[in-house]
């Protein structure tokens, strides 16, 4: 019980423990909340856990992250799947998550190995955190979420959140970096507007570094590019780009 316990969280309530047991086909009279609590009464007196006063959102806490680590630990992989697995189901059954949840799931669908449901809800959340203006929050979430993404587009939409959180904490140096995987993928997918989005974000990026030349000498190739192809979105992105340059001068 502690160590499925420990994979709900840091704190935990009784009546998620017991529905993530009952979702794994536990036996039910061995799931009630006065059994599940007995069961827990000697991690409380040991210290391992601490029990919230009633009414609080949660009834148990680890007493620190290690004693849950440890409890998780003893788990098999396959459960420790199934748990984070039956979470995810939980958190779902009544249909699109909220937004406050996005990251949640996220981290239990990675830890599952749910490649399918970990992107698109590492991606959500990743959504919302830069609406919030969380750009640690967007780092965290990528970090988690891109080693597990293998399909282009996900990887994509990743990279991209986090190119946009890193402009809003100035670190072109690490827009850089990460650019050279998204410019990689474009080229890879053969989307033109996108190869030079991707271009002119590089400009962005040189500029806030200070190498003011060669971000214009990269807008002005898109701008040429773009007209010579047609496309009218990537010109004016490229003009407006260019135009930071003549503020500067």
């Amino acid at each position: 019980n502690l160590a499925d316990a420990a994979i709900l969280g840091r704190s935990f309530s009784l009546r998620d423990l017991r529905a993530v047991k009952l979702h794994l086909g536990d036996v039910a009279d061995g799931c009630s909340a006065t059994v599940l609590a007995e069961a827990l009464a000697p991690a409380v007196q040991t210290g391992l856990l601490v029990e919230h006063p009633e009414g609080s959102p949660a009834d148990y806490g680890f007493t620190h992250d290690q004693v849950r680590e440890f409890a998780s630990a003893t788990l098999t992989p396959a459960r420790r799947r199934a748990i984070h697995i039956a979470i995810v189901d939980m958190l779902t059954a009544d249909g699109d998550p909220p937004a406050a949840s996005l990251s949640l799931l996220a981290h239990h669908a990675v830890a599952a190995g749910d490649t399918d449901r970990a992107a698109r809800f590492s991606i959500a959340a990743a959504k919302a955190a830069l609406e919030a203006r969380a750009a640690e929050e967007v780092l965290r979430i990528v970090d988690l979420a891109l080693p597990a993404a293998s399909a282009a587009h996900d990887r994509m939409a990743l990279l991209t959140a986090q190119d946009e959180a890193l402009d809003m904490l100035r670190r072109p140096g690490d827009r850089l970096e990460g650019l050279a995987e998204l410019a990689a993928l474009a080229e890879a997918l053969g989307d033109s507007h996108l190869e030079l989005s991707v271009m002119l974000r590089r400009a962005a990026a040189l500029r806030v570094s200070e190498e003011e030349d060669q971000a214009a000498e990269l807008a002005r190739e898109v701008r040429r590019v773009a007209h010579e192809r047609g496309d009218r979105r990537a010109e004016l992105a490229a003009c407006l780009e260019l135009g930071q340059d003549l503020l500067r001068s």
